[in-house]
Parts: C-alpha cells; sequence; structure tokens
C-alpha cells in the first residue's frame, strides 16, 4: 500500500460488488473479506469520505473479529455481546466513529466470529 495515497469508492463494480481503489489498483470486496485486519485499518485512516468509510468498515470490523477470535476463541464470547452493543452505541450517537451504524458491519461482525 502506497503511503499517502487516499482510498476511494471504485465506481466500477467487481463481480456486482462494490470495490475500492487508491487510484491504480482496484481492491474488490473478495479482495476486501480477505484482507488482515491492520491493512484495512490502514485503508480506512486515509479513506477521507464518509462512503468509503462506511464501505471499508463493515471488512474492518470482519476482520477484527475473525482475528480476535482466530488467536484466541473464547473471545468469540464477548464479541457475540459487543458487535451489537458498539452498533446501537454509534447509532445513538455515543461514540466518535468515522462510519455510521449499519446491519451490514454488525452482519459481517458476526461472520468474522465464525
Amino acid at each position: 500500500m502506497a503511503k499517502n495515497t487516499e482510498y476511494k469508492i471504485n465506481p466500477t463494480k467487481v463481480n456486482g460488488r462494490d470495490s475500492i481503489t487508491d487510484g491504480n489498483k482496484i481492491f474488490s470486496g473478495d479482495d476486501l473479506v480477505n484482507m488482515p485486519h491492520s491493512e484495512l485499518y490502514t485503508m480506512r485512516a486515509k479513506a477521507k469520505d464518509k462512503d468509503t468509510q462506511n464501505l471499508l468498515a463493515k471488512y474492518e470490523h470482519r476482520a477484527f473479529a475473525r482475528e480476535a477470535t482466530r488467536d484466541n476463541p473464547l473471545y468469540g464470547v464477548g464479541l457475540a455481546a459487543a458487535v451489537p452493543i458498539y452498533q446501537t452505541k454509534k447509532a445513538l450517537g455515543f461514540t466518535n466513529s468515522r462510519s455510521d451504524a449499519s446491519l451490514p458491519q454488525m452482519a459481517q461482525g458476526f461472520t468474522g466470529i465464525g
């Protein structure tokens, strides 16, 4: 990933799914689903607009849950409760989040738990 690159939603869908571009490379939904949390976190830090944040958030939440539970499966119990609580807090304005609350983020969080 380029250091000073801004990530944006790619106007062309890849395999019927939204994708992200840095102006040189296109990251399909399939790419994003399998990326490590650290890469998605970096992409979000470099995404300036809300639509891109909202698209990347669900993949980042999935990766976070996947990696946390892979390292310690018992984290899945806590995350199963934390995922809906976090989205509710976001919806009520109790967080300083870069993305809006959404059901796709919640679903991807649960998918990451397994």
